[in-house]
C-alpha cells in the first residue's frame, strides 16, 4: 500500500529455497554496501568515509598500471570510479554533501570528460544530485537528498573502544601512561612496591616482550604483567600485588 503507483506493481512472492539476494545474483552487492573500500575492475578502488558533514569518497589507482599512458591510465581509473560511485550512492542511499577526490587530471578536456561520466551515471538517481564543476584540486562536490537514515548508521554502531574515531593510542603511548601512573603511585606515602599491571593481551603481550627489569630499577619496584580479555585496548589497572598473592 506504501509504494508509489501500487495499483500498476505487480509482485509475486518468492517461495524458492534459496537465499533470496543469492538468487537474484545481488549477494556481493549487498555485501559491499557495508565495506569501506570498494575494488574496481581496473584495479583501482575508492574509499568512503564518513563525518558529521558529509561524505567523502578517495579514488586511488591501486595495482593498476595497464596502459603506458600515465595520463590515459588516470582516466580509465577515473571514468570508472566515477560510474561506480554513482551505483554505490544509490546502493548505500548516501545524501547531504559528498565530496569526490579524483586522482589528478591536467587537462580540462579531462575534466569535462569525467564530470560528464558522473552526471550521466547519476541521471537515473531518483534523489536527483546536483553535481558541482570539478575545481583545480580535482574535488567534485555532489549534494543529494536524504531520503531517510544512511545504511552505514543503520549497519554500524560507534566503535566502544575508539569512540567512533577509528583509532586507539598506541602501546608506546599507554606504556608512557603506566608509567606516569606507576611513578606518581609509588611516591604516595606507604604504597606497595610489589605492583600487577593488568591490560588487555594487546598491550599485555606487548609490555611483556620489554625489558621490564629497567622500569623496576627506574622505579624501585617489582613489576608483573597480567593479560585481562575483559579489559578494552586502552584500559589498563595497576594493583597492589603483595595483597594479591597472599
Amino acid at each position: 500500500k506504501n509504494l508509489p503507483q501500487a495499483s500498476k506493481i505487480k509482485l509475486k512472492m518468492y517461495q524458492g529455497l534459496e537465499d533470496i539476494f543469492a538468487y537474484c545474483g545481488q549477494t556481493e552487492a549487498i555485501a559491499s554496501i557495508s565495506d569501506r573500500q570498494v575494488d574496481l575492475p581496473n584495479g583501482g578502488y575508492i574509499v568512503f568515509d564518513y563525518t558529521e558533514a558529509m561524505t567523502v569518497i578517495d579514488v586511488n589507482s591501486g595495482k593498476f598500471s595497464g596502459r603506458e599512458n600515465l595520463e590515459e591510465t588516470i582516466m580509465e581509473i577515473n571514468r570508472q570510479a566515477a560510474a561506480e560511485i554513482a551505483r554505490q550512492l544509490r546502493l548505500r542511499d548516501i545524501g547531504g554533501i559528498i565530496v569526490v577526490d579524483f586522482i589528478d587530471m591536467h587537462t580540462e578536456e579531462h575534466k569535462a570528460e569525467i564530470l560528464s561520466v558522473l552526471q550521466n551515471a547519476l541521471s537515473g538517481d531518483k534523489m536527483h544530485p546536483k553535481v558541482q564543476d570539478i575545481t583545480v584540486l580535482n574535488l567534485v562536490e555532489i549534494t543529494r537528498k536524504k531520503s531517510r537514515q544512511n545504511l552505514s548508521s543503520v549497519l554500524y554502531s560507534p566503535c566502544p573502544v575508539c569512540s567512533g574515531s577509528g583509532r586507539v593510542q598506541s602501546r608506546e603511548t599507554l606504556a608512557l601512561e603506566i608509567k606516569r601512573r606507576l611513578r606518581s603511585l609509588l611516591g604516595q606515602r606507604g604504597s606497595s612496591k610489589n605492583v600487577l599491571i593488568a591490560a588487555n593481551p594487546w598491550l599485555a603481550d606487548w609490555l611483556k616482550q620489554k625489558d621490564m627489569r629497567q622500569w623496576e630499577r627506574e622505579l624501585a619496584c617489582s613489576i608483573k604483567i597480567e593479560a585481562d580479555t575483559g579489559l578494552h585496548h586502552e584500559s589498563f589497572m595497576i594493583l597492589d600485588n603483595s595483597s594479591i598473592d597472599k
